[in-house]
């Protein structure tokens, strides 16, 4: 897998921490060896439903920016 930081070469690695009474946590995920970026299935799921709220055509942005010219104009 490329790195979409750098493009450097990411390893699968697996993470693990949080050892207190109620339990642990675990999971797998991608770590660039060059630049040290991280990512994991949440990470891409959560930018992917990002870009599709940013592209569509009547976004609130979109909404918004129009008001503002139509007051300003």
């Amino acid at each position: 897998m490329k790195c979409g930081r750098c493009g450097g070469f990411m390893l699968g690695v697996s993470f693990s921490g949080g050892e207190t009474a109620t339990g642990a946590w675990e999971y797998a995920g991608w770590k660039c060896l060059n630049c040290g970026y991280v990512t994991d299935s949440v990470i891409l799921k959560n930018r992917i439903a990002q870009s599709q709220r940013t592209n569509r055509p009547n976004s609130t942005v979109r909404r918004w920016s129009r008001t503002v010219a139509k007051i300003a104009g």
